[in-house]
């Protein structure tokens, strides 16, 4: 799953963009992104040539500790945490309780299932969707991950089929070739589609 192109903000929830923003052959956060999350901008760059999810730090990581049984101290992400480039803001009891929460998290999700915000917990909209796995869909329909980059970690290691998704932005082409589907009534497999054959659409998606 290529990296995020688009800076997760509530207020781009629903948009169309045009442009070349989902094009990319290396690595590119935006810089109102980086800015916010320096933690996975440098966690993904530590790794020459990212240009996936997949091969981010953080996720290889959570690999290495949940399939491989690696301890989370010596883990990559660990250790770089540990050697003070970047102190989550988010730890204050120790590193190693801010990794344990991780394990309680995979085994909620392994034990009950991925459940979303909603189902956990009350928020207002938008910030229940803010917090949930969230894309962007390019001009070719296809998924462009944005943010919720632990969860989805744990949902890949878990190897689950199916996992909500918040759709942020849209490519302008994307939605002249839904509006051609509409129109002509095709059959598309594509969850961004499904209210297609007389559902609701809603905001989710499978990996």
């Amino acid at each position: 799953m290529p990296l995020p192109a688009v800076v997760p903000k509530p207020d781009l929830f629903g948009r169309v963009k045009d442009g070349n923003w989902d094009q990319r052959t290396k690595l590119t956060v935006r810089k109102e992104y980086e800015e916010k999350n320096p933690d996975y901008r440098q966690a993904a760059e530590v790794r020459q040539g990212c240009t996936t999810f997949e091969n981010t730090v953080l996720y290889q990581s959570f690999k290495s500790h949940f399939n491989e049984g690696v301890e989370w101290k010596n883990t990559e992400l660990y250790q770089w945490y540990d050697s003070g480039v970047y102190k989550p803001s988010k730890y204050k009891s120790g590193l190693d309780e801010f990794f344990e929460k991780y394990d309680r998290i995979y085994e909620r999700i392994a034990t009950d299932g991925y459940k979303t915000q909603r189902e956990l917990r009350t928020q207002p909209f938008p910030w229940d969707r803010y917090e949930e796995i969230i894309v962007d869909i390019g001009r070719n329909g296809e998924f462009l991950f944005v943010n919720g980059r632990h969860r989805l970690s744990i949902a890949k290691i878990l190897d689950l089929s199916k996992i909500p998704v918040v759709v942020s932005v849209r490519h302008k082409q994307w939605m002249k070739y839904c509006d051609e589907v509409w129109k002509k009534e095709m059959e598309v497999p594509h969850p961004d589609l499904k209210n297609k054959a007389g559902g609701s659409n809603s905001d989710s998606g499978t990996r």
